[in-house]
């Protein structure tokens, strides 16, 4: 198994909509990032600018190390994934949310609907010391524990 991550640029265009501050980013581009520059940092574009790469690099390696850590530790069949729970559980908190989606990702074939909060809800049954059978399903998963193994299906 091998996974690129693409990013992709769009260049911005400009309609009517850009003037109006009935939409959130709008309001942010207009109103906010002004006030901001004037009253606290001159340079508060270039800064956010700065940290969303740096966070974008973040992300990038995260995602890479996630990949690389699903080939040793994952076992693929057909339409759903095992995962060895201890294995997750000795991983960084920001590595096992990855692999999490990334494992999702390759049995589901996108991430559309899979929020956070699903994933941490997966969380809960690996670190869980209640019964060691659990399950729990959503957005089209299933996921089950059964002892010492985390198995997501569609």
């Amino acid at each position: 198994l091998f996974f690129v991550t693409i990013v992709t640029y769009q260049y911005y265009r400009i309609d009517k909509t850009n003037r109006e501050i009935d939409f959130f980013r709008n309001k942010i581009r207009l109103e906010l990032l002004p006030y901001l520059e004037k009253k606290y940092n001159p340079s508060i574009k270039n800064l956010l600018a700065k940290t969303t790469g740096n966070l974008a690099d973040d992300y990038d390696f995260i995602n890479w190390k996630a990949q690389e850590v699903m080939i040793k530790n994952c076992l693929f069949e057909n339409d759903n994934v095992r995962i060895d729970v201890k294995k997750i559980k000795e991983m960084h908190p920001a590595l096992q949310k990855q692999v999490l989606r990334q494992a999702i990702l390759q049995i589901k074939g996108n991430l559309k609907d899979v929020e956070s909060s699903h994933i941490e809800e997966i969380l809960k049954i690996v670190k869980s010391n209640k019964g060691k059978n659990q399950r729990v399903g959503f957005k089209g998963l299933k996921v089950m524990r059964k002892g010492d193994i985390i198995q997501i299906s569609v």
